[in-house]
């Protein structure tokens, strides 16, 4: 299984806005895209409590898992997206989205998430 590009960053992590994490998605949306690819991700965690139901103000990553725990070319893709979106800000934006949670998924459940 291979993980974000860079290990996980010591905490307190800085904490990101919906505004934030709302344009960075977008941006690796778009980079993803101007190269033909489309993939679909399951974010987990704080990302959706900020983003989706509005519980909290701020979060310090998007966790995220893709249908496979598998390497694939989409995966290399996506990590090289969140690279340059990330490269492109401050500092505190270092492991801002990582796949770190995959590891505590059962396989058994991808199928069924994603089938949704």
């Amino acid at each position: 299984m291979v993980f974000s590009v860079d290990p996980p960053r010591s905490y307190p992590k800085p904490m990101l806005t919906a505004e934030e994490l709302q344009v960075a998605l977008a941006e690796t949306a778009d980079l993803l895209h101007a190269n033909g690819i489309n993939v679909a991700v399951v974010a987990v965690g704080g990302a959706v409590n900020t983003l989706l139901l509005h519980s909290r103000n701020t979060t310090s990553d998007v966790d995220f898992f893709l249908s496979t725990k598998s390497e694939t070319p989409n995966l290399h893709a996506l990590l090289t997206a969140i690279k340059t979106v990330e490269q492109s800000r401050p500092e505190r934006w270092q492991d801002w989205m990582n796949n770190h949670t995959a590891v505590f998924i059962g396989v058994r459940f991808f199928t069924p998430i994603f089938s949704c």
